[in-house]
Order: structure tokens, then C-alpha cells, then sequence
């Protein structure tokens, strides 16, 4: 039973004796339904939701809370949400600061913002390059700053389609029998209101044309808690080999799983101390110091760096590093472009966010030609100048001969695509159909169009 049949059905049990009750449990019920997550049935296990509908699970557990005075922070709850499903967040939000709490909301998308009273601004890059306090102001200072920003813009010109790919008979969850056509070779926006069935259309998309499809998602990649962007990039091998080769010694010396790793720390560059009923303390390895090797292994060195100082660097210093390793550079190039330069060569990837680990995913997989790329929300978390950057990514990898299917939400981006193909009219079994395909032009004034109002 999906939360608006739950709601119906308390509803028709209401009476006296066990009104009360039914009354909490339905408001919570009904609050459920109005931050769009109507679609939700009551089995469906925690684990498979996303991280915008774990947000505003427990959004709604705190609004039905008593308490106040406290500071709430909201990382990103425009995850995963249609322009239309923004204003019932919006109440929510104002709600709970209502009742005497502080909001703090990391978000990049205007609608949020705009509900802010004060708009704190961090940069003014990423990584070692940011981290200070750029302005303080309202929103309308703040928008007025963002005027004077340069507007997303695609590098190659709008083009007719040549030829199609034939999307047919498409049937998973609430999509069944959808039928589509994906002109080649351009960027097509998937949309439509949070529930309706993009996830499912596209995930039926890879398991029914699987050699066709590659389907890049921001999910945690299957490795273990010692996998680094160097490791997952495979540049790591290089590293090692090029070690090997001026020290003239075997390349499992360079490596903190080998023969090279600290023996206090076994190559993890910190002690985890395990405490009873709560979880357990890390501290950085004193024999180490938190590079992971041991001290005969440090003593080796290429142009002046050692190995723990190499995964030290970010992907932006490594490409000056290894300016002349052709192989290596065009990796970190890539990196660099795909907007990740901030990162450090050694970053382990359970400390990357969704974005992030999508980006490092398709920045490994660049070369890849006449496929059909599906990417789940690729702007979330993105300043205006990040995906400007992922645009231009974009852009070469239609010119490699691929065609792009993007599930976003991000209006800017939508009217930037070539085509667009939209699901509803709503979530659910309400949803599942496609109302709308075409371009973003046309949307504006299609009626069927939900997307197309605010485009």
C-alpha cells in the first residue's frame, strides 16, 4: 500500500475511541504525502531509498517533534526534487523554524536560497583553494552578485538528429510498455516530478540494451575503505612503476598494502580504537604520521617527493608534476576538467560525496564511444562554474559519437539540452507515463508539460 492509500484508508477508520491516535499517525501520514513522497509503499526497506527521500523522512520526524532551540542542518534537500515538489519542502522548512529553531541549508539551488534570511557564501574555489568566507548578505545581495556571473553556455551548436535509438516496450515498476525514441549523438534531459518513474525507465534502459548502455549512477563503488582516487583511476600502477624504475627497486615497496606500508598502521595511515557502545575513535598513526608507509620506504624519492608526499598532492598539482608522462597527464586532465582538481590523489573514496564519485566514474570512462551515457542528477551539488565545466565534458563525449540521457531537475541545464523527455503526470501509480517528448522550447508551451512552466 503506497502513503496516499494509507491516508485514504485511516481516514475511513477514523471514529471516536481511537480518533486521536489515528489523528497523530495521519498527520504524520499526510506530511509524508505532501513532500512529494506519496509514492512510497510501507515495505519498501530504508536501504533502497535515495538520499533525498532519507532527507525528508526525517524531516518529517522532526516536525511532529516538541522540541526547540535547535539548529537543524539540511545537506542538500532539493536532492532528487522537481521544481513543483520545491514549495512543499519550502513549508516544511519554514515550519520547523517557526517553532524557535535555526536552519542551516547547504544547497545550490535558487528556490532554497531564496527561503534564507541570511545567505552565507564559502570559496572562492574548492578544495585548498576555498574554504573561506566569501560574503554575507540576503538573498536579493546574493542574486544581484550571481547577475554579474556569466550563464551556462554549450560549446557546440544544437543539431538534427541523424538517426535514433529505439527505445521499445520499456516495463519496470510504475513504467509499463513505455516506448521511446533517443535521437543519437545529443543531450537528452530525462524529467518530470519526483516518483514518476525516471529511475525505473532508466534502469530498465541498461538491463534491456546492457552492451549499449553505460549507466554511471552516484552510487558507493564496491571496494574496500582503502581504495583512493589513485587506486580507482589506476594511476597508481604508473606511480609505483616510475618509483621502481629511479630507485631501481621492486614497485611493492610503493605500495600501503604491500611491502612499503607502515607495520603500526598496516598501510591505513590511522588507529582505530574500538570503543564499547559507541563507535570507535581514529587517530592518526604516530609512526606514520598518516602517510601509510614505513620509514625505509619515505627514504626513496622522485623529483624530490616521496610516495606519501605524491598521494599528498591534489589532481591539479599532479598534472604540473607529471607534465611529462603523456599517459598520466591525460587521466588528470580529465580529473581536472570534470571539475575535480581540488581533490588529493590519496583521498579514500568512502570520503567522496554522490557528485563526486559520479564525476571520478565518468572521468574514468571518457574513451568510451557510441554509447548511451545515463547519468542520475550529475549536477547535484554544483555551483553554477562546476557545471559549466561539466558541460564542456559533456560536449566531447557527444563529439566521441555518444548520446547523453541525463535525469535532472536542474532547470538551466534542461533548457541547454537538445531534447527532453518527461515522465508523470505524478509519482507513483499515478505516474509512469511519458507526457511530454520534444525540446525544451517546445515544453514552454506544451500544456501536458509540467517541467515546461518553469523552464
Amino acid at each position: 500500500m503506497q502513503l496516499d492509500e494509507l491516508s485514504d484508508f485511516l481516514r475511513s477508520l477514523l471514529q471516536e475511541g481511537v480518533q486521536q491516535l489515528l489523528e497523530h499517525v495521519l498527520q504524520q501520514v499526510d506530511y509524508l504525502c505532501q513532500v512529494g513522497l506519496d509514492y512510497l509503499s510501507l515495505e519498501r526497506e530504508t536501504g533502497t531509498l535515495s538520499g533525498g527521500e532519507s532527507q525528508r523522512i526525517k524531516l518529517i520526524r522532526s516536525i511532529g517533534s516538541s522540541l526547540t532551540d535547535l539548529i537543524y542542518v539540511l545537506d542538500e534537500p532539493s536532492i532528487g526534487l522537481h521544481p513543483q515538489d520545491m514549495q512543499a519542502i519550502a513549508q516544511l522548512i519554514q515550519a520547523i523554524s517557526a517553532k524557535g529553531n535555526t536552519v542551516l541549508l547547504i544547497d545550490h539551488d535558487k528556490a532554497m536560497i531564496q527561503l534564507a534570511n541570511t545567505v552565507f557564501e564559502l570559496g572562492p574555489k574548492a578544495g585548498v583553494h576555498g574554504g573561506e568566507l566569501t560574503s554575507v548578505g540576503s538573498y536579493d545581495q546574493w542574486a544581484q552578485r550571481q547577475k554579474d556571473q556569466p550563464s551556462l553556455t554549450r560549446n557546440t551548436l544544437k543539431q538534427t538528429p541523424k538517426t535514433i535509438f529505439s527505445a521499445t516496450h520499456i516495463s519496470k515498476n510504475n513504467v509499463q510498455n513505455v516506448s521511446v525514441a533517443l535521437p543519437k549523438q545529443q543531450l537528452i534531459a530525462l524529467t518530470g516530478v519526483a516518483g514518476s518513474g525516471k529511475s525505473s525507465f532508466a534502469n530498465a534502459l541498461q538491463e534491456k540494451y546492457e552492451k549499449d548502455v553505460f549507466y554511471v549512477t552516484q552510487k558507493r563503488v564496491h571496494t574496500s575503505r582503502r581504495s583512493t582516487l589513485i587506486s580507482f583511476t589506476g594511476l597508481f600502477d604508473d606511480v609505483r612503476r616510475l618509483y621502481s624504475k629511479h630507485n631501481q627497486i621492486s614497485a611493492s615497496y610503493f605500495s600501503f598494502n604491500g611491502k612499503g606500508a607502515c607495520p603500526t598502521c598496516n598501510g591505513k595511515g590511522f588507529i582505530e580504537t574500538e570503543l564499547a557502545f559507541l563507535d570507535p575513535i581514529r587517530s592518526v598513526c604516530e609512526a606514520c604520521q598518516g602517510t601509510k608507509y614505513r620509514k625505509e620506504t619515505l627514504a626513496y624519492t622522485y623529483r624530490g617527493k616521496n610516495i606519501g608526499e605524491i598521494l599528498a598532492l591534489s589532481v591539479e598539482e599532479s598534472c604540473e608534476f607529471f607534465a611529462d608522462q603523456q599517459k598520466m597527464v591525460t587521466q588528470l586532465f580529465w580529473l581536472k576538467a570534470i571539475g575535480l582538481g581540488y581533490l588529493t590523489l590519496g583521498q579514500t573514496l568512502n570520503t567522496l560525496s554522490g557528485g563526486e564519485l559520479q564525476r571520478l566514474k565518468l572521468a574514468c570512462n571518457l574513451d568510451c564511444q557510441s554509447k548511451l551515457i545515463i547519468l542520475d542528477e550529475p549536477t547535484t551539488g554544483l555551483s553554477t562554474q562546476d557545471v559549466q565545466a561539466l558541460l564542456n565534458v559533456f560536449d566531447t563525449l557527444l563529439q566521441n559519437g555518444n548520446t547523453l540521457l541525463v535525469i535532472e531537475h536542474n532547470t538551466e541545464l534542461i533548457r541547454l539540452a537538445d531534447w527532453m523527455i518527461e515522465f508523470g503526470p505524478s509519482s507513483g501509480n499515478k505516474g509512469g507515463q511519458v507526457i511530454f517528448e520534444g525540446t525544451p522550447a517546445d515544453a514552454v508551451n506544451n500544456q501536458a508539460s509540467i517541467t515546461g512552466k518553469f523552464l
